[in-house]
């Protein structure tokens, strides 16, 4: 008896990690838990369950053999994958993040250089920038929250208008949710957000090819944007630079306004994207002087807008996690050509991210309680 239990107990440890985590969208809560009907029928139904669908984000895996042992575990076993699915499919952008860890170890090589670059530019900053600790000023702490979350809430609106191109509508809260999700689970080694916002479109309705197009033109657009801004930030301290930058930032914007059309976008979709990219770079230079304004740092709104393209460009480096020091870097260089100075900037910087994470991180556990479902949902 104990012998029995004892590989009962077995074959669930085994199974519950393989069915929680390859099938939990095509295993369903009513065709897992009935045991009516003939064997025939029983087969019908999970030859139909192990269709694989052309456009479905997971890799095809037959549902059947899952089945198979889930009919062999224990009833509390049972009820626990059961559970366990039912949260899969609810806390989806969850289920999506946790697929991208197949790819964990580059990610963990990144993320491992993202930090210690992030640690040394942080220590390079805080000894070298003239910091006056009797002149910190900590009621911009409550600027800083309020821009930090209209970064959120700005980064939902980009992904409504991505999602209008696609053909699809999302709706706001959903929208939010993906975001907030996305962007926290960037901080960790897996590409969250770019997954995420895949697997929203696609069960949306959209199809792989237009939403490739079409995410990937959105990122070439604020890069294209940012970078615009930053030549001008740049052009009085140093007019090569600034124009290398103008150059680089107008192909970028060129390249991304044409994936875009590619992808169906009404002449009115791509003036609203652009206009949301404007409003994010500009909120992002808004955070920076507010973070100035705390330490009393010395920097003018020319000199700070030089720092516009470090978001972007570190975005673009998809080895790093969210562009983890990345963006610190780049901003203490980009100061550093924009007379703000290199120390100061990656204070600013590095000051920005942790207030950002400290309203990130407590908003995406607020949506993950609250719940964010993937599917047709507008509004």
């Amino acid at each position: 008896m104990n012998i029995e239990r004892a590989r009962q107990q077995q074959v669930c440890h085994l199974a519950v990690p393989r069915l929680l985590v390859e099938a939990p969208q095509r295993v369903h809560l009513g065709d897992v838990d009935r045991h009516k009907g003939t064997e025939a029928e029983q087969e019908t139904k999970q030859q139909g369950q192990c269709a694989n669908s052309e456009d479905s984000p997971w890799p095809p895996e037959p549902v059947g053999r899952c089945s198979s042992v889930f009919h062999h575990l224990p009833a509390c076993s049972q009820r626990s994958v059961l559970a366990g699915l039912w949260c899969c499919r609810t806390y989806t952008p969850l289920v999506a993040v946790a697929r991208s860890l197949f790819s964990l170890p580059l990610r963990v090589v990144g993320f491992s250089i993202g930090f210690f670059l992030l640690i040394g530019v942080a220590g390079f900053g805080f000894r070298s920038a003239e910091l006056d600790s009797g002149s910190f000023a900590p009621t911009w702490l409550i600027v800083l929250t309020v821009l930090a979350l209209c970064t959120l809430s700005i980064v939902a609106t980009e992904f409504r208008v991505l999602a209008r191109i696609t053909g699809v509508e999302i709706s706001h809260r959903t929208a939010f949710g993906v975001s907030v999700i996305g962007a926290a689970a960037n901080l960790l080694p897996v590409p969250g957000s770019a997954i995420t916002r895949f697997v929203v479109l696609q069960r949306a309705g959209a199809t792989k090819a237009t939403i490739a197009a079409v995410l990937l033109g959105g990122a070439l657009a604020w890069l294209g944007v940012a970078g615009l801004i930053a030549g001008a930030g740049l052009a009085g301290s140093s007019p090569l630079v600034a124009a290398a930058f103008a150059a680089g930032a107008s192909g970028s914007l060129a390249a991304g306004l044409i994936l875009l059309r590619r992808g169906g976008s009404s002449t009115r979709n791509l003036g609203l994207l652009i206009a949301t990219e404007l409003t994010l770079t500009l909120v992002g230079i808004a955070r920076f002087l507010a973070v100035a304004a705390m330490l009393a740092l010395p920097g003018t709104v020319r000199e700070t807008a030089a720092l516009a393209a470090a978001g972007p460009a570190s975005a673009a480096v998809g080895f790093v996690p969210a562009g983890l020091g990345v963006r610190e870097s780049l901003a203490a260089a980009l100061g550093a050509i924009s007379g703000l100075g290199g120390a100061e900037a990656a204070v600013i910087a590095v000051v920005d991210r942790a207030v950002g994470l400290g309203i990130l991180l407590p908003a995406a556990a607020v949506v993950v309680a609250m719940g964010v479902r993937i599917g047709p949902e507008v509004g």
